[in-house]
């Protein structure tokens, strides 16, 4: 999967003998400069999203940034 109007990419898998899928986002060499170029505000405000978040799921120590949790679900609507 990609994004041509953002730049990001997803890597997707099939797990051998299940029916699971393995997603996986993975950086462009932009998306890594952007990152690096952000400045001391920027990196804390996204320190502020994670903690949020993190309070919010009730997950308490070290906070990830690379930690991700992700339902995917087939559903039917009607009969």
């Amino acid at each position: 999967l990609h994004c041509p109007n953002d730049d990001w990419s997803i890597g997707v898998k099939r797990l051998a003998g299940d029916q699971r899928w393995l997603l996986r986002v993975r950086d462009t060499p932009r998306r890594r400069d952007e990152e690096r170029s952000q400045s001391d505000a920027q990196r804390l405000m996204s320190y502020f999203g994670y903690r949020f978040e993190a309070l919010c799921t009730g997950h308490e120590g070290t906070i990830d940034a690379n930690d991700e949790y992700v339902g995917l679900f087939n559903c039917k609507l009607g009969s």
